[in-house]
């Protein structure tokens, strides 16, 4: 997760932007708790500017994992609601036996 701060920072550099948390917590691809955050800008900070330019660019990767993840999930969702489906049926032939069997039991008395 600090390579992506670190990324970020370097492009909001070369756009002629000073990182702040805001701009980079905004361009973030998930979630981050405040103080890695916090630490994360500080180091970059911190780093020479021949440092900050060696900063390899890793926001492509990223995209491509939570693309291929949303894949994933997407194909989980599909195989869910078929089993819901089935899950369905099921219960339908379950009440129909149910209902058969109480009828049949009340006429059998």
């Amino acid at each position: 997760m600090e390579n992506e701060i670190l990324t970020i920072a370097k492009q909001l550099v070369a756009q002629g932007k000073t990182p702040t948390i805001a701009l980079v917590k905004g361009k973030l691809s998930r979630r981050v708790a405040m103080p890695i955050l916090i630490q994360a800008l500080q180091r970059f900070d911190s780093l020479s500017i021949q440092e900050q330019q060696a900063i390899t660019t890793q926001g492509a990767p990223a995209a491509m994992s939570n693309s291929s993840e949303q894949e994933s999930l997407a194909d989980q969702v599909v195989s869910l609601r078929q089993d819901v489906n089935e899950l369905k049926k099921q219960i339908a032939v379950l009440n129909t036996t149910v209902a058969a069997l109480t009828n049949s039991e009340n006429t059998a008395r």
